[in-house]
This record gives C-alpha cells, sequence and structure tokens, in this order.
C-alpha cells in the first residue's frame, strides 16, 4: 500500500518523466561528444573544449539564475491565480537575458586580444568566432531555455519539457552526424550548426511557455496588465544574491579548464574535457532531480506541508547512495572498453580522471537537497555565502594542484566542489528557523 502511495507522489511522477528524458540526454549526449572528438582530433577538440570553457565562465558572470528567481515567484503567482504577473515577469526576464546576451558579446569582442594572447596564440583568427558562438549556445541552453522551462516546471508540463529536451540532443546528434559524414565538418562548422539547432529549440520552448501562460490569462488585458505591473517586493534582494551566488560558484563550473590551460596542452585539456563529458552526464541527472525536488519543496513550503519535506529529503538521501554505487560499479567495469572501441587509448585516461571525478559523489549525492531547501526558506544569501566560501578555497586548490599534480590534482579538486558548497550551505542552515522546524517534524 505504500509503495502504491509513492508510485502517485507527483514528486515521482515527475522524476520519472525526467530520468527517461535525461537518459535520452546523457545517450546522445555522449554520442555528441565522441563525433566531435572523434571527428576533429585530440587538438581541436582541446580547443574546443578551452573554448566551452571561457565561455561558460563568461556566461555564469551574466547570469542571474532566472530559474531559482522564476521558480520561486511564478509557484506563488500560480497558486494565487496572478497569471498576468506571471507572464509579465517572463517577459522581463527574456528582455533582460537577450540585452546580456548582446553586452556579453560585445564585450569578448572587445577583448578577445587579451584571452587569444593566453589561450590561442598559435591558432587561426576563425577562433575568435568559435568562442562567440560557444558562448551563445551556453547562453541559450542555459539562461534563456531555462526561462521557458521555469514556466513548464512550474505549471506541471514535466513530460512536455522532458519531450522536448530529448529531441533537443537527438536533432543535434543527427545534424553534426549529416555534417561530418557529408560535408567534412570543421570545428567552425560545428559550433555553427549547434547554434541553429538551439535557436530553433528555444523557439519551440517558448511557444509551449507563452502558450501556457497566454491562455490562463483569459480576457485580462496583456497591454493593460503590463503597463500596471510592480516588481514583486524583494525581488530584486532575491535576484542580486542569486547573481553572486551564480558568480561565486564558477569555480566548481568550467574554472578548472580555464587553469589547466595554463599548464597543459590541448590534448591534455581534451583527454580532461572527456571525462567531463562523463560527469556531464551525472550532473544531468543530478540538476534536473534538483529542479524538479525544488519545485516541488516550494509548493510543499507554501502549502505548509513540513512533515513531507523532511520526508523526500530522507528518501534523496537514501536513493542516491544506491543510484551512484551502482553507477561508479559500471563506470569501473566497462567504461575503459567502451573509450578504447569508440576513440582508441589516446582517451581511455579520461577514464580514471573520470571515476575520480564520480567518488565524489557518495558524499554530495545525499546532500543534493540542500540549495533547493535553502532557496524555498527564502535564503538566497546563504547559498551565496556557501558558493563564495567554497569558492575561495577552490581556487587556490586548483592552482596549487594543478601546477604540482596536472591533470590529476584538478580531478581530485573538483571532485571535491560540490562537497564544500553542501556542506558549508548545510552548516549555515541549522542557524534558521525554517529548517529547524523542518527537522522537528
Amino acid at each position: 500500500m505504500k509503495f502504491k502511495l509513492v508510485l502517485r507522489n507527483e514528486i515521482f511522477r515527475d522524476i520519472s518523466w525526467q530520468m527517461m528524458s535525461t537518459a535520452v540526454v546523457v545517450v546522445f549526449g555522449f554520442m555528441q561528444s565522441i563525433l566531435i572528438a572523434k571527428n576533429l582530433g585530440l587538438n581541436q577538440f582541446g580547443i574546443f573544449a578551452l573554448a566551452l570553457g571561457l565561455a561558460s565562465i563568461a556566461s555564469q558572470l551574466l547570469d542571474f539564475r532566472y530559474t531559482d528567481v522564476l521558480v520561486k515567484y511564478l509557484t506563488e503567482y500560480s497558486e494565487l491565480g496572478f497569471y498576468d504577473k506571471s507572464l509579465n515577469i517572463v517577459v522581463i526576464a527574456l528582455l533582460a537575458s537577450l540585452i546580456l546576451l548582446f553586452c556579453g558579446c560585445l564585450f569578448f569582442f572587445l577583448t578577445w586580444e587579451f584571452f587569444q594572447s593566453i589561450y590561442f596564440s598559435n591558432e587561426g583568427e576563425d577562433i575568435f568566432w568559435v568562442f562567440v558562438i560557444c558562448f551563445a549556445n551556453i547562453f541559450i541552453s542555459t539562461q534563456l531555455n531555462f526561462i521557458f522551462q521555469s514556466v513548464l516546471r512550474v505549471h506541471d508540463m514535466i513530460g512536455q519539457l522532458a519531450a522536448i529536451n530529448a529531441l533537443l540532443f537527438v536533432i543535434r546528434v543527427i545534424s553534426l552526424a549529416i555534417g561530418f559524414y557529408y560535408f567534412n565538418f570543421t570545428l567552425s562548422n560545428v559550433t555553427l550548426t549547434l547554434l541553429i539547432v538551439n535557436i530553433l529549440f528555444l523557439i519551440l520552448f517558448a511557444y509551449f511557455a507563452i502558450k501556457v501562460l497566454v491562455g490562463r490569462v483569459g480576457n485580462i488585458s496583456l497591454m493593460s496588465s503590463f503597463s500596471v505591473f510592480k516588481m514583486p517586493l524583494g525581488i530584486k534582494s532575491f535576484v542580486k544574491n542569486s547573481y553572486f551566488t551564480s558568480v561565486s560558484s564558477i569555480p566548481t563550473k568550467e574554472l578548472d579548464i580555464s587553469i589547466l590551460g595554463f599548464y597543459a596542452t590541448p590534448e591534455v585539456v581534451g583527454v580532461y574535457r572527456m571525462s567531463k563529458n562523463f560527469s556531464a552526464a551525472l550532473w544531468a541527472f543530478v540538476d534536473q532531480i534538483v529542479l524538479i525536488v525544488y519545485a516541488d519543496f516550494a509548493r510543499k513550503f507554501a502549502q505548509k506541508n513540513l512533515l513531507s519535506i523532511k520526508k523526500t529529503i530522507g528518501v534523496i538521501g537514501c536513493s542516491s547512495i544506491v543510484l551512484f554505487l551502482v553507477g561508479w560499479t559500471t563506470a569501473y567495469i566497462y567504461l575503459d572498453n567502451i573509450i578504447i572501441f569508440l576513440l582508441g587509448e589516446v582517451y581511455v585516461d579520461s577514464v580514471k580522471l573520470f571515476l575520480i571525478i564520480f567518488a565524489g559523489a557518495f558524499i554530495w549525492g545525499p546532500l543534493v537537497w540542500a540549495a533547493p531547501l535553502a532557496l524555498t526558506l527564502n535564503k538566497p544569501q546563504i547559498i551565496f555565502k556557501a558558493s563564495l566560501l567554497a569558492s575561495i578555497l577552490l581556487v587556490f586548490l586548483f592552482f596549487i594542484l594543478t601546477y604540482y599534480f596536472g591533470v590529476l590534482g584538478t580531478a581530485i579538486i573538483y571532485s571535491l566542489s560540490p562537497i564544500l558548497v553542501s556542506i558549508i550551505l548545510i552548516t549555515l542552515l541549522f542557524n534558521e528557523n525554517g529548517f529547524r522546524q523542518i527537522l522537528k517534524c
């Protein structure tokens, strides 16, 4: 009987949808990496990895974590039936993102000589466009897409969202496969193809999200609702803290590749990037679960159902250990042979690096609920403090261990990065009344 009730729980239904989608994303994301690495060669793949790393940092410097902000306020508006306000805040977020995208491209146009002198001094002029297009790809795939994905999450359209995400990765792989087979794609062709696909799917996400909101606004005059719209109380503080959290978390994302680029050749960077591609598959599952848990926590907190939040935390802690144990063991047994078969022995060292990175999941996996809970309790400043403290330590450790131990040191510190953030965050949350009330339930 209890098992049936668990299956009927909305969060497990949503996670099931998302897991099926993420399985497709992981498989086709891996195929995308294999296609690019095999057809471009290790050197060009390493340059691509450096471009992605630098572009990711640039994108994060302009990231106001719209998902955090939108899920919170869209959930509140949905509970109250204020769909006109939901539409307004989505449009404002979209316009702000487009302005930031333009400013980011302009900034890198003006400062490109600096980056080229450090990383790409021996490469051709088209590397600038590779970098800019990588930046646009990352910006679209995260910030712009996430604006519309937030709408679908809040309005219980996880199935549609999962299907579109899965189809996005399938189309990417098909497009690249055709390009490499028929047109001998270069690195520039790869980045441009990905940009075209990402834009098309951004339009698709936007269509579904806007359709949902406009359909629920009903007879309200859209122009009138925009003219009288006021930003929610406290949103500026929330956005500010979310932004600083995003910036402070850069060392836990792509700073490792940028630092490794100081000390290593593109070939070494390429091997490490391949190990992070396996890690990206891991993060794809975790990130989607975190987003679903956040939406679920926000809904239950609005309903004052604290006991249910506590139970969800317990389930996450137990199930994550089992899942990661199965995943790590499978990778240890089979991944070597898979990489040798698909890419040759030149990439086999990436498996050892991935296993080091994956090992950290046994500690941080059971703690993935910490950030969603802090956001639910309206404590983004605590996430910022935790990210800042962890990032200061990580920057120091990345430089030191990469200098002395090379790529192995980089992998070790990268595996520790989410652990540091989670432990510091939970320590700070213990001082909050909301967290204490949940623990006492």
